[in-house]
């Protein structure tokens, strides 16, 4: 893992991301955080680089809802694969066409009241699902997510500023959810060690547990690497080189499968070690960071090659 290229490095540094033509991105850590003044270098950037034929698109633990306002900033193309709840929902933007969905069984859930004390944390439940009742021209209309939750809140929203639906701890939740997010704040020493205990020994969920104040639950094996199958599967996105960027641990499968891999200056431990490359600045200046660097490749490398050819 080295720095990116920068004002110091030889121009060869630069020519390895001259021909990436699709950059998958977290949100989170990665976008999320930063000013107004950097995000609207960031839009020009990308502006500069959907010119130069390199698209992007994201891989978040996010919900569509949570993520939408994001997409519409960086202007996903119509029919490009975005992922969500961290590879449980693989959706072409704009379409409604589910590529990939995986659900939760039911029973997980009864299992997870069992061990927590329901008096003291809380646990939440997303599902998703395709609605025929839309808007015709609103794609977003025909998307249903909800947000449900067990426990000793009084929260009205969830983190993606979704309304909560508050469940009695005596049901029976009988809807497969697409993830499930524990609290750790209120979790007990032991409780924690009788989650991830379970979580680990069931074959039917993966899990994460990183630094975002939840425990992640998905599917069995579900990462955001799904994106990869997905976009090799399907020639007609003619998808040749991927650059992904990050900064938490759920971005590993991520980076082990991209062309090139960046990490953030503020990334975990965990994610430096899978990355190829790190940033100079944290969050969305280190995102910044490395749209100038795949600016300044196009720019030496494929402007250039097209006034010789």
């Amino acid at each position: 893992m080295k720095g990116l290229p920068d004002k110091n490095s030889k121009l060869e540094d630069y020519e390895i991301f001259a021909d990436v033509d699709l950059i998958i991105t977290d949100l989170d850590g990665t976008l999320i955080k930063g000013s107004e003044p950097v995000l609207g270098q960031i839009k020009k950037c990308i502006n500069y680089l959907r010119r130069k034929k390199t698209q992007i698109t994201i891989a978040t633990g996010r919900t569509y809802f949570g993520a939408k306002s994001l997409m519409d900033d960086i202007e996903i193309k119509l029919g490009m694969p975005i992922t969500l709840y961290n590879g449980g929902i693989v959706l072409e933007y704009g379409t409604n066409n589910v590529l990939f969905a995986s659900l939760i069984p039911g029973e997980i859930v009864e299992d997870i009241k069992q061990i927590l004390d329901l008096n003291r944390t809380v646990f939440y439940l997303y599902t998703f699902s395709i609605s025929d009742n839309g808007l015709q021209g609103n794609s977003d209309t025909f998307i249903q997510e909800d947000v449900y939750a067990y426990g000793n809140g009084t929260n009205k929203k969830d983190i993606n500023e979704r309304d909560i639906i508050w469940l009695d701890q005596n049901y029976k939740f009988d809807l497969p959810p697409t993830a499930i997010l524990i609290e750790k704040e209120k979790l007990s020493v032991k409780e924690k060690e009788k989650i991830i205990l379970f979580l680990e020994s069931n074959e039917k969920v993966s899990f994460t547990d990183s630094g975002n104040g939840f425990i992640e639950i998905k599917g069995c094996g579900l990462d955001k690497g799904i994106i990869f199958d997905i976009l090799k599967a399907q020639p007609r996105y003619k998808i040749n080189k991927i650059l992904a960027i990050g900064d938490n641990d759920n971005d590993k499968e991520l980076f082990q499968c991209a062309d090139i891999s960046v990490a953030v200056a503020n990334s975990s431990e965990l994610a430096i070690e899978n990355a190829d490359y790190i940033c100079e600045h944290e969050s969305a200046w280190g995102f910044l960071d490395m749209l100038n660097v795949l600016k300044t490749a196009k720019k030496y490398y494929i402007d250039k090659r097209n006034i010789y050819e």
